[in-house]
């Protein structure tokens, strides 16, 4: 189910390397839910990382308007 999700999104599973910390770090999960719960975490750090990156790139506007109009420079 994963794999086909990637290839709709545009990704080819068998380019992205498995980290062996995170695998390491699955096979210690003592059973299903323990898997769940840690990989939730997971995916719970990376929609929030995608969020201030979609943030941060709509901050690119608003620093030109200053760059712009009142010859601003960090």
């Amino acid at each position: 189910m994963i794999s086909e999700h990637m290839l709709e999104l545009g990704y080819d599973i068998a380019e992205r390397p498995v980290s062996a910390a995170l695998w390491w770090s699955l096979m210690e999960c003592a059973d299903g839910g323990e898997f769940c719960v840690k990989i939730a975490g997971a995916e719970e750090r990376g929609r929030q990382a995608a969020l201030f990156k979609l943030i941060a790139d709509e901050e690119i506007a608003h620093v030109a308007l200053a760059r712009t109009y009142f010859d601003w420079s960090p």
